[in-house]
């Protein structure tokens, strides 16, 4: 189906390569950077990417800073839940160690409490 209309497929090449370059730990600004480049050389939307490739490596560098932020944001509010349980669990008695395991903090993070 996507074979059938060529820029669709082009267009599936372009984000497989930003993912494989993702998957290589490399930056967003670099992995889109590295996408598009090679992506002209191969002729792969080449029209397209030259006229617009400065707004589309900011559209993909913005989309993909914005999930990190996002998960960031998830992790903190875990972390600060577990710090949440802890107080309480440490108000009811309960042993530094039990309290760790049973949140995922450290014991020293336990202690600061």
């Amino acid at each position: 189906m996507v074979k059938s209309c060529a820029r669709l497929y082009e267009y599936s090449i372009l984000i497989d390569r930003l993912h494989q370059y993702r998957k290589e730990k490399l930056s967003p600004e670099e992995a889109a950077q590295r996408a598009v480049v090679e992506c002209i050389g191969q002729n792969v939307l080449k029209d397209f990417l030259l006229q617009h490739k400065g707004r589309i490596i900011n559209m993909i560098t913005s989309e993909w800073n914005m999930d990190i932020a996002l998960e960031v944001r998830g992790e903190e509010k875990a972390l600060e839940k577990a710090k949440e349980i802890a107080k309480n669990l440490l108000g009811q008695g309960l042993g530094v160690d039990a309290i760790a395991k049973a949140t995922g903090l450290t014991v020293d993070e336990v202690l600061r409490l």
